[in-house]
């Protein structure tokens, strides 16, 4: 996967220009969204579909945004986010935490509250859920 048309020597002339980097970088975000989900191992967890749903959703933040170097400095940093998971310089927990759990996580959902801790352990998770 080549990713030096996204990578330029210099910023975009223009917004145009700018834009179909944004454009480019979703579109290879998406793309790899399978190898992402067997790598990290989160089908339990996420669909691929959910996934993508959260891309487009972390996108769609920032359409507001009409100077080109603050496009092009956004691309650099979702172009590294991107690398990172691809590489697997970022762990599951990561992913998991930034890209799939919501503001409504549960952590009962996944079981994770009932595998034996202690009244107090329980408690204090129950709390903070």
């Amino acid at each position: 996967m080549s990713f030096k048309s996204l990578v330029q020597s210099g910023s975009s002339k223009d917004l145009p220009e700018a834009q179909e980097r944004v454009l480019e970088l979703y579109r290879r975000s998406v793309r790899s969204v399978p190898f992402i989900v067997e790598c990290f191992n989160i089908e339990g967890v996420a669909t691929p579909a959910q996934l993508r749903s959260r891309i487009m959703k972390e996108f769609r933040k920032k359409t507001d945004i009409t100077n080109p170097r603050a496009l092009d400095l956004l691309v650099v940093k979702g172009l590294e986010e991107l690398m990172m998971f691809l590489t697997q310089t970022k762990q599951r927990h990561h992913l998991i935490a930034q890209y799939v759990q919501e503001e409504s996580f549960d952590p009962r959902k996944l079981g994770i509250i009932d595998r034996g801790e202690s009244e107090f352990l329980k408690k204090f998770l129950e709390g903070n859920a």
